[in-house]
């Protein structure tokens, strides 16, 4: 059970992470040498920058822990939110390969290239995969229209070995077009933010084509920003959507698209509304949908 710490501003990958002293330079070079049994700290100050793409494996079994913390003690007293880790303006991407981590503190930021895709896709390999993401923001800092945020794998090999679990997360677009793609595993996300000073995606989330999604969303407050579709549900897949118990913009749509087939995605809104009430309910499926009524 060691500690490992990674700060940037004086870091270096050569050394071995056992002090603030001799702190590894990167998340990728903290990895490299890290157990299920370790905790990575990651100071405050830290703000890495790689210009390629970054391909982040974690440990094959639970248990890890990557804590931002004040570098002022030696472990840590205080968590923090402050550290960054980032890539750069090529057309790159940000990926979460395999592995299971506990992350907390820590803000993603996507790459820069306007003409490039720069997605952060979190669960991006044919390999399992257990991650809690809590008090992190997640970034795409691109323009382009197809840059995205991909939750979960497309291998359906891994159906059933993907558990992604978001506490307090905060997501922030760069552009309308953008939206968070939900694809194979069990996704559950409590607490979401929106950044406002980001653009605010029309859709916010949609389902992939061929592939089986599971999301629920709860607890949550989306009413501070404007977009105008939940779920975008025309891709043909089978999957469940539920959201609950949360905040949303007045005069939301659920759902846009067609639903294309019986087998397609189901999405069951409970408990959720505008304002200060709690009776907005909602049931889509290709069969019909189920919806309230206040006015009779």
């Amino acid at each position: 059970m060691a500690n490992i710490y990674l700060r940037s501003t004086d870091g270096s990958d050569a050394d071995n992470g056992s002090t603030w002293a001799l702190a590894k330079a990167t998340m990728v070079g903290a990895l490299a040498i890290a157990t299920n049994a370790d905790t990575i700290w990651v100071s405050q100050a830290h703000a890495e920058l790689q210009i390629t793409d970054m391909t982040l494996t974690f440990p094959t079994t639970p248990g890890l822990k990557v804590l931002c913390g004040n570098d002022a003690a030696e472990p840590p007293t205080a968590l923090s939110t402050l550290a960054s880790v980032s890539i750069g303006a090529g057309n790159v991407g940000l990926n979460f390969a395999a592995g299971f981590a506990y992350i907390y503190g820590v803000i993603f930021n996507g790459g820069t290239n306007n003409s490039g895709t720069c997605d952060i896709n979190i669960s991006q390999s044919a390999l399992p995969m257990g991650m809690v993401f809590d008090s992190c923001a997640f970034n795409i800092r691109s323009i382009n229209s197809t840059a995205l945020i991909l939750l979960g794998t497309s291998a359906s090999g891994t159906i059933d070995d993907v558990s992604l679990v978001f506490i307090n997360p905060i997501f922030k677009h760069g552009a309308t077009t953008q939206k968070i793609n939900i694809k194979y595993g069990r996704i559950e996300m409590y607490g979401v933010t929106l950044d406002g000073g980001g653009s605010i995606p029309t859709t916010l989330f949609s389902n992939v084509a061929a592939i089986s999604s599971y999301i629920v969303i709860e607890a949550s407050d989306l009413s501070g920003v404007a977009f105008t579709n939940l779920l975008d549900w025309s891709a043909a897949a089978p999957g469940l959507f539920i959201i609950r118990n949360t905040k949303l913009p007045a005069n939301i749509t659920v759902v846009t698209g067609s639903n294309p087939g019986p087998g397609g995605i189901i999405v069951k809104m409970h408990n959720c509304d505008s304002g200060d009430t709690n009776y907005r309910f909602a049931e889509h499926a290709y069969e019909g949908s189920v919806v309230n009524e206040t006015t009779i």
